[in-house]
């Protein structure tokens, strides 16, 4: 079953990334700029486990583009980081 997008106010987008962190659930790409882009080789729109999402920010952090990088993408980051680098990004 595909989990349905987030409605696109910052409100629902926020509730959206904490509770998609927090139970270990699929994230789709295509609501994050930054992710989409580091997904290129993937559909977008097809939900990915949050685990993996971590993994994928963690092993391309250097194409990141941080100055493009929305406040909503980063908490999601920031809450990735916590459940499941704990805290920590091995970024080189």
């Amino acid at each position: 079953m595909k989990p349905e997008s987030p409605l696109l106010d910052t409100r629902s987008l926020l509730n959206y990334i904490f509770a998609m962190a927090a139970s270990k659930q699929f994230i789709v790409p295509a609501d994050f700029p930054e992710l989409k882009m580091l997904v290129w080789n993937r559909d977008p729109s097809q939900p990915i486990p949050a685990e993996e999402v971590f993994s994928i920010y963690e092993r391309n952090w250097r194409h990141v583009d941080h100055e493009h990088l929305l406040d909503f993408e980063l908490r999601l980051i920031e809450r990735l980081t916590q459940e499941f680098g704990h805290g920590h990004m091995l970024v080189g």
